[in-house]
């Protein structure tokens, strides 16, 4: 998934599908995959596949980074419902402590962007 690291989006996404076609799925390869539907904005797939997964990252610093990277991106595209429900389910995690920074930064852009549609 170095592909990623070179914005080569959707060269990582076709790498990703070839791994689970070939039944090859881990945390680093769903993470990877997820990050690269995100940036190119396929943020509805990227819901669909998010919303099937999320169980199965069991490391723990990879599901929160999918979680603050989902909400992220959902609020920088305007999808302000989703980034909510994605910051809830972030904050819902037991884990949520040790990202609190990264939850009240998320928290307040998705507040401020709010109040710029009311």
């Amino acid at each position: 998934f170095s592909y990623n690291s070179l914005n080569k989006f959707a060269e990582a996404e076709k790498m990703g599908n070839e791994a689970f076609k070939n039944a090859v799925e881990d945390n680093l390869i769903r993470k990877e995959y997820l990050f690269s539907l995100a940036y190119q904005k396929k943020i509805d797939s990227a819901e669909v596949y998010l919303n099937k997964n999320l169980s199965k990252f069991t490391n723990v610093d990879n599901r929160m980074e999918v979680l603050i990277n989902m909400t992220a991106i959902c609020a920088n595209e305007n999808k302000l419902n989703l980034a909510n429900k994605w910051l809830e389910i972030l904050k819902s995690q037991p884990e949520a402590g040790k990202y609190q920074k990264n939850i009240n930064i998320l928290d307040k852009i998705i507040k401020e962007k709010q109040s710029k549609f009311q």
